[in-house]
């Protein structure tokens, strides 16, 4: 007898696909309450908790894999019940470790967090001003010889980073349209452009959707490439979702439907760097990186005064200077504080897709590996200027922390154990360890906004990197943000610049009712 996943699929097989779609779509709606169904409302609050977003996209996968349109049974709440009763009974791999009790519990939360988390952490301004800011700004060389970040996208995308944005705006637009909510045909996209909406031009169209969109056996196709398939099935909740990567399904007669239209947003956001990943590999993130390094600059200058930042590439710029430095390794930026001088390395790390899926031994050493080589830029610097080896770059002796900033989040950089172990291996290379912390850009930017509503920036940045190293250390500063945790100056700004010049809110949410 099959257990809880083979039940699944053997549910899933008997449903019609893109009715089933639309209904968990529904559903997702219904349950962030973005939508009113009284109807559906009361069964939903009859559960335990609030039907989770990772559990509707895992099943949501599993339909493209398991249904077809041959079917005339629709997915309602009664069966959706029973598939998530069925989920919540699947093992998770940690049980049928032997060596459990002693094995490091980084991987397990990296994984359970890594498919919970994003899901349910959706900030719209962030999610386009912050890209905005890296991909068209920060990528817009600034001097001969800088790469083009913006033009190498934009010849990729065959169109403005701007125009593909806002097309993923539009398709996510489409919970909001009556009649059609998670659905639209080309027609919705021509109506948009009857209503004004020049950008959404129907030349853009098919690049957007080729994007984007999958038919179901070019999904099913892309489920099996072998770096997203798990080995064991044991594994199969945490395997990577190409939902992640193509949001929209065509399911036939020029209908496309969208389970997550957030899912699209974020495609068509901070997705676009897989676009020129996907293609160059590895040869693009090291391009990348100084692009990256240029959007941290670009915060810290949005909160801070520049006489008081200190660049490695701009120092490197001076005549007469030479770019080794004395031979020191050292970090990207530093800011002289009142309280303390913060050191910043900015690294394009993301988890990779082992870590996500496995979380095991080898994965985990691999991400400290990551973790211990970018920080040791900044701690080695950290211990040449207490030695008096920066003055004359206007550092003398005084405390320091270290922070390294990634592309990704991983969930575990500052948890305790797995921090305690990064440390040991930087003291074991014979080096004293100041204060560290590692954060993601999208939680460097509250960071920004933390100091933009006073907060001194050498003092927060001691105070989150001495902290008891939880798994997020910037929780406790939340409420003093009373919810708005976006950066004005910077991400919020760009945001709403993008919507005044491409975005008419009330006038589309109304042309395409």
């Amino acid at each position: 007898m099959g257990g809880p996943l083979d039940e699944i699929r053997r549910l899933l097989r008997t449903l019609k696909l893109d009715d089933s779609l639309l209904f968990l779509g529904h559903l997702l709606a219904v349950s962030r309450e973005e939508v009113l169904d009284p109807g559906l409302e009361r069964w939903v609050s009859r559960l335990k908790s609030r039907p989770p977003d990772f559990v509707i996209l895992f099943m949501a996968k599993l339909l493209i894999l398991e249904a077809n349109n041959f079917r005339s049974r629709v997915l309602d709440f009664h069966m959706y019940k029973k598939l998530q009763d069925l989920f919540f009974q699947l093992d998770d791999p940690i049980s049928h470790d032997p060596d459990w009790v002693n094995a490091e519990t980084t991987g397990f939360f990296e994984r359970l967090l890594g498919n919970q988390i994003p899901l349910q952490s959706r900030f719209k301004t962030r999610d386009i001003g912050l890209p905005l800011a890296l991909f068209r700004d920060a990528g817009t060389p600034r001097k001969p010889g800088d790469y083009d970040l913006k033009g190498e996208l934009e010849s990729e995308l065959a169109m403005p980073i701007e125009e593909f944005i806002a097309l993923g705006y539009l398709c996510r637009a489409v919970r909001f349209a009556l009649g059609i909510r998670g659905t639209f045909t080309p027609m919705y996209l021509a109506e948009a452009f009857k209503q004004g909406f020049t950008w959404c031009r129907p030349e853009t169209w098919e690049p957007f959707l080729k994007r984007v969109a999958r038919t179901r056996d070019e999904f099913r196709s892309c489920c099996n490439r072998p770096e997203y398939r798990v080995k064991d099935s044991l594994f199969v909740p945490f395997e990577f979702n190409p939902l992640y990567r193509f949001p929209v399904l065509d399911v036939g007669g020029s209908r496309f439907v969208a389970v997550d239209p957030e899912l699209v947003l974020k495609r068509a956001t901070w997705g676009l760097f897989f676009d020129m990943f996907e293609r160059d590999g590895t040869s693009f993130s090291r391009r990348f990186g100084d692009v990256f390094e240029r959007l941290v600059g670009e915060m810290l200058q949005s909160v801070v005064a520049k006489q008081s930042l200190w660049s490695d590439a701009e120092r490197n710029e001076l005549p007469g200077r030479q770019a080794s430095k004395q031979g020191f390794k050292r970090g990207d930026w530093a800011y002289k504080g009142a309280h303390c001088t913060v050191l910043f390395e900015c690294k394009t790390l993301r988890p990779s897709l082992p870590l996500r899926h496995y979380g095991q031994q080898e994965h985990i050493d691999e991400f400290r590996r990551r973790v211990v080589s970018g920080l040791e830029q900044v701690v080695v610097q950290s211990q040449a200027i207490q030695a008096g080896a920066w003055d004359d770059e206007g550092f003398t002796p005084s405390p320091a922390v270290c922070v390294l900033v990634s592309y990704g989040r991983f969930y575990t950089a500052n948890y305790p154990p797995f921090r305690n172990r990064v440390r040991k291996l930087l003291m074991d290379k014979g080096y004293t360890v100041p204060p560290f912390v590692v954060l993601s850009i999208e939680e460097f930017d509250l960071v920004i906004r933390l100091t933009e509503r006073g907060r001194s920036l050498d003092e927060l940045l001691l105070q989150v990197a001495e902290s008891d190293g939880s798994i997020d250390v910037l929780r406790p500063y939340h409420v003093d943000l009373e919810g708005n945790i976006i950066s004005s100056t910077f991400s919020h700004s760009k945001n709403q610049e993008f919507e005044d010049a491409l975005i008419n809110i009330p006038a589309m949410l109304a042309g395409l009712h």
